[in-house]
């Protein structure tokens, strides 16, 4: 299986970097399917860092946690990476993350929001939780669909 790139697409987040927007995927699709498209339609530079967001919820076994790692498999990061500055680096969160950061680290909610590029396996209703986040930083929101009514 193979996730296709429109041919019109990269010249469009090129366009729209120039103007200063802030352009962001929110998918449905696999959180590593999506930073591949993200790279190929130059949303990420192919010298940027994709930092991981894994957040998951309070257990009767366990208390939430907070992750930020170069790969997908979760090991922490000594830093905080929501206290960098400036360009190279991205941040990608998957829908169950997402809700958990919401729900057990809202500290850390508007900085991810700000450095996000990236959210994945997001469902509906998380969608729409993101654009009113967002809305709450004074981001004025657009969002398009890439209409294939999922």
């Amino acid at each position: 299986m193979k996730n296709q790139v429109k041919p019109e697409t990269a010249g469009v987040i090129d366009v729209l970097t120039e103007a200063h927007i802030r352009t962001v995927m929110v998918t449905g699709d696999n959180i590593l399917t999506a930073v591949n498209v993200a790279k190929s339609c130059r949303m990420i530079g192919s010298d940027e860092k994709v930092i991981f967001v894994t957040a998951t919820p309070q257990t009767a076994q366990s208390v939430p946690t907070l992750r930020f790692s170069l790969d997908n498999e979760g090991a922490p990061n000594s830093t905080d990476v929501t206290d960098q500055e400036g360009p190279g680096y991205h941040l990608a969160i998957d829908g169950r993350s997402f809700s958990a950061l919401c729900d057990h680290f809202p500290d850390y909610l508007p900085k991810v929001l700000m450095k996000a590029t990236i959210f994945a396996r997001m469902l509906p209703d998380q969608k729409a939780q993101m654009v009113m986040e967002l809305q709450k930083l004074n981001y004025c929101v657009g969002m398009c669909g890439d209409g294939d009514g999922k």
